[in-house]
């Protein structure tokens, strides 16, 4: 038998509130301090929280070193070598077993030129290695290119798939041909998202030709909700790529994938390729999404029937835009199409966009891990100091709450289990008692923690300017 959560929304605490505290550490990483945890001297937990924050929800790296060799364990299957100092040495060997040591070599053999691109960015990579000097540690120290980039990416995204499920033949297999390699990049890095945020992955069955199938489906582990996930992507061989005068075409893509055949609720990803400008704080591309979004919520139709909702992600990775001098870059945006309450920030007032939030949280959850899980770790999981120093250091740099909502959750973390009645009494200056009086416990606690986060955000804010 399962409890029903205290809030009222008809699911199990497990889907609802329960959930959202097990989650907390990627929703709103300001709520659990490592040195505060610390502060109660608990160091398993404090090296737990920095390891979710370095890894995300999926499974752990799984490594050891035995007589000079290093180990490691991706799902079933361990791999070994004298050679891997750090996880980028594993994850560049991993990276050529998937594709096929045969498959490799046949590839190094031919001219540079004529070689896959994947191939073109390991010898960039082994060039500049070439081009640089060892520091006091023995290794090397490289500032990657874009390409260069792209290559580490996908071999963490592999991996990912890899140790978290499988990686399916028909993404290697297009990841093989340099005419789909663009797009089969894309989708390796969503499936890394999902994985990275803790949702369990089940690929199509591409096989069955009867009808169009989305990309895969991701199952979320906390509320067990199912979401049919499909990825586009504008190639960097486009018009509208890199620095074109052209606005990016992103209704074509929507409506591409809102062509295939979904049996649950709809994540699509559009990745657009466009050059980065340091000097933007919006994106330039941020506009044009934003409208194209809104006018095909207006008119767009598939076959006689209008466009089905759909929780829209836009990803900016142009790793591949601009040859060797490509720079390095990543920007996201959300948006809720046919969604009028997502992102929970197109709502006004905190305890909207806590309820909003908690409608959605899954795809909320995704968003987060998009923005907060976007780099390619470089060590092993057997080092849990360094992986806590790296966390304690950036909450050093960190300065109060970056989003209202990460306000509410370090109140809400404190107030969730206070006594009704009292809260009623806290709140009576400001609320009408028969507005409170119809709310339960967990209701009044969001109320109470939503009207003060106001207050404190606000009040950090004055105080920085």
């Amino acid at each position: 038998m399962t409890n029903a959560c205290e809030c009222g929304s008809g699911r199990t605490h497990r889907e609802c509130h329960g959930h959202y505290f097990n989650h907390l550490d990627l929703l709103s990483p300001a709520v659990q301090e490592i040195s505060s945890i610390l502060g109660n001297s608990d160091f398993n937990a404090a090296i737990a929280v920095s390891h979710k924050r370095e890894y995300g929800y999926g499974r752990l790296p799984e490594s050891w070193v035995k007589d000079d060799v290093r180990h490691v364990r991706v799902n079933n299957i361990t791999y070994k070598s004298a050679y891997w100092r750090t996880f980028n040495d594993f994850l560049f060997s991993f990276l050529q077993i998937s594709f096929g040591r045969d498959w490799w070599q046949a590839e190094r053999s031919k001219p540079l030129t004529n070689r896959h691109p994947v191939v073109q960015q390991f010898t960039q990579y082994e060039e500049a290695e070439k081009a640089s000097s060892r520091g006091s540690s023995g290794l090397f120290s490289i500032e990657p290119s874009g390409p260069m980039a792209a290559l580490m990416a996908l071999a963490y995204d592999l991996y990912l798939c890899a140790h978290n499920e499988k990686i399916p033949k028909p993404l290697l297999e297009r990841l093989k041909s340099a005419q789909h390699y663009e797009g089969a990049l894309y989708e390796a890095h969503v499936i890394g998202i999902f994985a990275r945020a803790g949702f369990e992955i089940a690929f199509e069955d591409e096989t069955d030709k009867r009808q169009s199938h989305c990309e895969f489906t991701a199952t979320n582990k906390g509320t067990g909700r199912k979401f049919s996930v499909e990825a586009k992507a504008v190639t960097s061989r486009s018009a509208r790529a890199g620095a074109s005068a052209e606005p990016p075409r992103l209704r074509g893509k929507l409506y591409d994938a809102l062509l295939k055949q979904a049996d649950h609720p709809r994540m699509i990803f559009i990745e657009i390729n466009r050059a980065i400008s340091p000097k933007e704080s919006i994106p330039e591309w941020a506009p044009h999404f934003v409208e194209q979004v809104r006018q095909a919520e207006i008119d767009m139709m598939v076959g006689d029937t209008p466009a089905a909702p759909a929780y829209l992600y836009v990803t900016n990775r142009p790793l591949l835009v601009g040859g060797a001098k490509a720079k390095v870059g990543y920007e996201v945006g959300s948006a809720g199409f046919k969604i009028v309450d997502f992102p929970p920030e197109r709502l006004r007032g905190i305890i909207n966009m806590q309820r909003a939030r908690m409608l959605h949280i899954e795809a909320y959850q995704v968003f987060q891990a998009m923005q907060q899980l976007s780099s390619v770790p470089n060590y092993f999981s057997e080092h849990p100091i360094a992986s806590f120093l790296r966390s304690v250091h950036s909450e050093k740099r960190a300065k109060g709450f970056r989003h209202p909502l990460d306000a509410f959750d370090f109140l809400f973390r404190t107030y969730h289990g206070t006594d009704k009645n009292l809260l009623i009494e806290w709140m009576s200056d400001y609320v009408p008692p028969w507005e409170l009086n119809g709310l339960n416990q967990l209701q009044l606690a969001e109320l109470y923690c939503a009207g003060m986060a106001e207050t404190m955000f606000a009040d950090l804010h004055r105080t920085a300017r």
